[in-house]
């Protein structure tokens, strides 16, 4: 009897392997079919056939390193984090694909999309292991996931995938995140990779210095020989400069074709064009981020937008922005005020500006005289200054800092309102608020002082909607 039962048995192993086996060898040789049979309502426009057939490249493993840029809302992460994990593991049963983005809840969000698919393809997944942190298959394979930065000590993958490492622009902007990411990748992710793994880089490319632009600027040096799929929103003649070593998906479009026009029309992408910094246009929607040059602040942007004190449209949210300093920590700092108010259209006002050194008791008898509402910068000193503001029954509140603790970062953050024309400064603050030789925007950051330019981006970050002139993200 047990003879039969294990004949029986075997029997069963076989039937099950060679099930497994045809199912495999149709998804090698069908790509779209498995993305059907997954996700009946998948939407195939053109630029998704286009990704289809790189990715089934990659599941054959005829690309091992592979990049794609694409704007936002294009269904990137839908084929290149979801799906792409599904197919490579019934593809590669024994294999384990790593799943990383710039915040571990939404690598979760990709991984169980991932599991999902995995089963909706035939495949099964071992009870004892099918979390969203890690799961795994009845042949030894699995997915795991991770934030970007994070530990993943002990797991080794065969497909890593890093979709998005950049969650916004203030990350974008500062060295502090870009350094830290790129440290990751060598010394942490690069570790992980099992002989001969295959490597998918998904994001926007915000800035040069990215995690692209550094894993680029080593390919040669490196003999990485990566594919690289750039999608523009609208088809640039812009020439894409790659490593000599590297190669890129051709573009079937003509020049200024839109990329999905059936949900995006070149129509709608030029209008977005206007109410966004050209910088952030080129980087998230063209994928080609501009080196910068110069200083922070350009003079050509504050160009007609001057007005004489008296003639400004009706303004709402007046108040005082504040750069407070009187600690001995900062004594060469110095205390100072941007008075502004936003119109209907919500471009900022600026009608009044100046900085003084001051000891504290000075510093209040200063803000009392020239009347609120006070805006502080939420610091150790802006709470002490609230509160006694407050004691003399003054309106004053503490606005927290946006954009992290790199001033720079923060600076550019901001810039996007001005060179759109959106701020418009009163006669006869123009020159001191560009020009003054100890507190000039226009010599940030390599100026003697920076209070006047933490003013401005204060005042900014209030009176304008969060990301509404930035990166075009209401």
């Amino acid at each position: 009897m047990s003879s039969l039962i294990a004949a029986e048995q075997l029997q069963s192993i076989r039937i099950r392997a060679a099930a497994e086996k045809e199912r495999r060898t149709r998804l090698l040789s069908d790509y779209h079919s498995y993305i059907n049979r997954v996700n009946p309502k998948f939407e195939w426009w053109k630029h998704a056939e286009a990704l289809a057939s790189v990715m089934w490249r990659i599941v054959r493993k005829e690309l091992t390193r592979v990049m794609f840029f694409m704007p936002p809302r294009h269904g990137k992460s839908e084929m290149g984090s979801k799906i792409l994990p599904s197919a490579w593991l019934s593809a590669h049963p024994t294999e384990w694909v790593g799943i990383t983005s710039y915040g571990d809840t939404l690598a979760k969000k990709m991984s169980r999309a991932a599991r999902s698919y995995y089963k909706r393809g035939g495949g099964e997944l071992n009870p004892a292991i099918s979390g969203v942190q890690e799961w795994e298959n009845m042949f030894g394979g699995g997915c795991w996931e991770a934030g970007v930065g994070g530990s993943i000590t002990g797991r080794g993958y065969n497909l890593g995938i890093i979709d998005d490492p950049l969650k916004n622009p203030e990350e974008a902007e500062s060295i502090v995140v870009t350094d830290s990411q790129i440290d990751w990748y060598d010394t942490v992710f690069l570790k992980s990779a099992e002989p001969h793994a295959s490597i998918v880089l998904i994001m926007h490319r915000w800035s040069q210095r990215d995690l692209a632009g550094y894993i680029l600027s080593k390919a040669e040096e490196r003999n990485e020989p990566w594919h690289i799929v750039v999608m523009d929103a609208l088809k640039s003649d812009a020439r894409l400069d790659i490593p000599k070593n590297c190669t890129q998906e051709p573009d079937w479009r003509s020049i200024g074709e839109a990329l999905c026009p059936e949900r995006y029309t070149a129509d709608d992408l030029k209008a977005r064009k206007k109410t966004i910094s050209p910088k952030y246009w080129n980087s998230l929607y063209q994928q080609r981020p501009v080196e910068e040059s110069g200083e922070i602040w350009k003079r050509d942007w504050f160009k007609g937008k001057t007005f004489k004190l008296g003639t400004q449209p009706e303004l709402t949210n007046i108040g005082k922005d504040w750069d407070a300093a009187y600690t001995k920590k900062e004594k060469n700092s110095a205390s100072g005020y941007i008075e502004s108010g936003r119109d209907e259209n919500g471009d900022l006002w600026i009608t009044g500006m100046d900085f003084k050194w001051l000891e504290f008791p000075e510093l209040i008898k200063w803000m009392r005289s020239v009347g609120g509402p006070h805006h502080v910068e939420a610091k150790a000193s802006g709470k002490s200054i609230v509160q006694t503001l407050k004691s003399y029954r003054l309106y004053a509140q503490e606005v927290p800092v946006e954009g992290g603790n790199d001033k720079v970062a923060r600076a550019k953050l901001a810039t996007p309102a001005a060179e759109l024309g959106h701020v418009h400064v009163a006669e006869h603050i123009i020159s001191r608020l560009l020009d003054d030789d100890k507190q000039g925007i226009l010599r940030f950051p390599n100026g003697e002082h920076d209070d006047v330019n933490d003013m401005l981006v204060q005042a900014i970050n209030r009176l304008f909607k969060k990301g509404r002139f930035v990166w075009g993200v209401a």
